[in-house]
């Protein structure tokens, strides 16, 4: 292969990677399904998708009461433990876990 050939495949994907560090950095954005889920994105790598009666759980704070010590819990063990939420959940269906209403900022 030629330098020129070398050289500007070098530059194309040069460009190609700093389009994608761009797009990896962008805002949080919503968008409104047809079926009237509410999705949210740029919070990772896939988008977080909720419906009206779980934005509202969600926004006036009535979360499961073991929630916050299955976050911490999971911030320990890390994201590839599938079994983080166990130790804080236990015992504990999860439509059966109680509900507690929190203030939220």
């Amino acid at each position: 292969m030629p330098d020129d050939d070398v050289n500007s495949e070098i530059e194309r994907l040069r460009a190609e990677n700093a389009q994608l560090k761009r797009t990896a950095n962008r805002a949080v954005s919503l968008k409104v399904s047809k079926k009237g889920g509410v999705s949210v994105y740029g919070l990772g790598h896939f988008p977080v998708t909720l419906y009206k009666e779980q934005w509202t759980k969600l926004l006036e704070g009535r979360l499961p009461a073991g929630l916050p010590q299955a976050v911490d819990h999971c911030q320990d063990v890390g994201p590839a433990d599938n079994r983080a939420l166990q130790p804080a959940l236990a015992g504990k269906s999860r439509s059966m876990m109680p509900i507690k209403t929190v203030r939220m900022p």
